[in-house]
């Protein structure tokens, strides 16, 4: 399950980047406010299915429900911070202080899908 994961991640960054290429994608610091609170919720969204999906195979093991009760930690926690930095921006005062904790979840729920539980 683990090397499944850390597949679909290596693939999911390749594709990010081959495409990055040919749409032109801009950089993190080239973003506007919004664009980073449309990745965000797309991240959210994405983690949230795969969390999903796994807490509903039948005859999880142990450590797939240690990880699955450790992405919902963290999604929740996510999820806090994203509407927080959507009423931000909605006020004109998005900051890189929360930017850097929405991402640095993100970072926790990759760190499971590569085995760092």
């Amino acid at each position: 399950m683990k090397r499944k994961l850390l597949v679909v991640a290596l693939i999911m960054t390749f594709l990010i980047v081959g495409c990055s290429m040919f749409t032109g994608i801009k950089p993190w610091k080239d973003r506007s406010a919004e664009e980073k609170e449309l990745f965000f919720k797309q991240t959210y969204n994405s983690q949230y299915d795969d969390t999903m999906a796994l807490a509903t195979k039948p005859n999880l093991t142990e450590g797939e429900k240690k990880i699955v009760r450790l992405k919902k930690s963290i999604l929740t926690e996510a999820r806090t911070a994203i509407d927080l930095y959507s009423i931000y921006i909605a006020q004109g005062k998005p900051t890189a202080a929360l930017e850097a904790q929405i991402l640095n979840l993100f970072d926790k729920l990759v760190s499971l899908a590569e085995g760092g539980a």
